[in-house]
């Protein structure tokens, strides 16, 4: 074997060592009938009624708080809002920002919906009040 194939299997051998730790190792989103989180976040109104979401987030319980809090701690890049400043119409930009604003606003109904389990989330729901 050459020196460049040798290479090349290390660097193959890395990336897929690097992929299988990350899926092992990366936190895995509370599932409710074989469906993430986000799937019941995101579809809310689309393909699911409110009755089913909040059987969802019923079920799932305080385990989907991280999650949600997460969720409403997301900024966009400082690179993506000097872009967005320097160009505010830019539809791409505008739709980034709108999309994730009502992911946030939907993690924040879904917290409502857990009630007290979502007590941990309330400093982060107070500080997306006084940003607002």
């Amino acid at each position: 074997m050459s020196n460049r194939s040798i290479i090349a299997l290390a660097i193959l051998l890395v990336a897929v060592v690097g992929l299988i730790a990350w899926q092992v190792l990366r936190p895995r989103e509370p599932s409710y009938n074989g469906k993430p989180l986000s799937y019941w976040i995101d579809q809310r109104g689309k393909d699911t009624t409110p009755e089913e979401m909040s059987a969802a987030l019923a079920a799932m319980g305080g385990k989907a708080v991280p999650f949600l809090v997460k969720r409403l701690q997301w900024r966009p890049s400082p690179i993506i809002q000097t872009l967005s400043g320097w160009f505010p119409t830019f539809p791409p930009f505008v739709s980034h920002a709108q999309g994730r604003s009502e992911q946030r606003a939907l993690a924040a109904y879904a917290l409502g919906l857990l009630g007290p389990l979502a007590r941990e989330a309330i400093p982060e729901l107070e500080a997306l009040e006084a940003t607002s």
